[in-house]
């Protein structure tokens, strides 16, 4: 009930389109991975069905996944690239994860690398506090059409499935100073997404809650 039952099986053609975005696939294939996506993407909203859900969206390194695991209680920790196993790239370079002794473990999978490590939106409720966090991927990340147009029904569906949400949009402050404020105006297609219409928006803008990452 809380997300221990496992998820449905993806198909091997789902896991080839990750690995490699720009796949052309056939007209077959390509509803094998929609029907695959979306099939899995059910479990999400049921676990988020008549539930007080608060939704973080954001783009791929805004700090989603480690802010959800943050509110669920779990101990934080900094440390470099290298102490965390890496072997490429700034080894000196800090990165946030859950510490080892920490008395919540991992809720949410932390990606570090560009590609972000949330492929599906995922839930999880907290049967203590009775809140419910609920992880979306990027909004913007280039996944593939398939891939994309399957994420925005699931995200759909859970956004139905539960009580009036609340929306956390978390920004990485760094890409408000680079590129003539690229930050905001992905924010801006962010909700538009979600909300369909600037009317929609509005209307529900008491309900969504700014973050700044990387300050």
């Amino acid at each position: 009930e809380d997300g221990d039952a496992p998820l449905p099986e993806l198909l091997p053609v789902v896991d080839k389109k990750l690995a490699d975005p720009d796949l052309r696939l056939d007209i077959e294939d390509q509803i094998a991975v929609l029907s695959s996506c979306v099939g899995v993407g059910t479990a999400p909203a049921k676990q988020a069905k008549g539930r007080d859900v608060l939704m973080v969206i954001g783009n791929t390194g805004a700090g989603k996944s480690t802010l959800v695991n943050y509110l669920a209680g779990c101990t934080m920790e900094m440390v470099s690239r290298k102490d965390a196993g890496f072997t490429e790239g700034n080894l000196t370079k800090k990165i946030a994860r859950v510490a080892e002794g920490s008395a919540v473990k991992e809720v949410m999978r932390i990606g570090h690398l560009n590609q972000s490590a949330t492929f599906l939106p995922a839930v999880y409720h907290d049967t203590a506090s009775g809140f419910t966090l609920c992880d979306c991927p990027g909004f913007l990340d280039n996944r593939g059409a398939e891939i994309n147009i399957a994420n925005a029904v699931n995200t759909r569906a859970l956004i139905a499935a539960a009580k009036p949400e609340r929306v956390l949009v978390l920004i990485n402050y760094r890409s408000i100073e680079a590129d003539r404020g690229r930050g905001l105006q992905d924010m801006v297609k962010i909700l538009l997404q979600m909300f369909a219409t600037e009317e929609a928006l509005q209307q529900h803008q008491r309900s969504i809650l700014l973050g700044f990452t990387r300050y």
